[in-house]
């Protein structure tokens, strides 16, 4: 049960952080400081607000083709109430794929419940 609403948690922060991107988003050019890949890739991008407050962040929703290289010049997407926390490469946009992931492994992990509390499923035998 602690998964399902760890996924359900998740579904709805990962869908309120891509509905702001979509509605309150603001485009700005970036410039790649750091590259990181391997199992989980990211990239570090330094950007001017539109209040001319210069933030550095981390941005894992980037685009990798072509494979990010530093100095490249991308246009990002950024929350203007956290612009260091919520942004994105604007040529992925906002995440959706990830509510919808967590919500549908927070339905099964719930349906999963009953059957193993009434001893159906013996998760012992996997």
């Amino acid at each position: 049960m602690v998964i399902a609403v760890v996924c359900v948690v998740s579904c709805v922060g990962t869908h309120r952080d891509a509905v702001k991107l979509r509605d309150h988003g603001i485009r700005a050019t970036a410039t790649v400081l750091e590259v990181n890949d391997g199992k989980s890739s990211w990239v570090v991008l330094r950007f001017t607000t539109g209040t001319g407050r210069e933030v550095i962040a981390e941005v894992a929703n980037y685009r990798w083709d072509p494979h990010p290289r530093v100095g490249d010049r991308p246009t990002i997407i950024y929350d203007p109430s956290d612009p260091g926390g919520l942004v994105a490469d604007v040529r992925t946009g906002p995440d959706f794929v990830a509510p919808w992931l967590l919500g549908a492994g927070g339905v099964l992990a719930a349906a999963l419940v009953w059957p193993t509390f009434t001893g159906r499923i013996d998760w012992s035998e996997w």
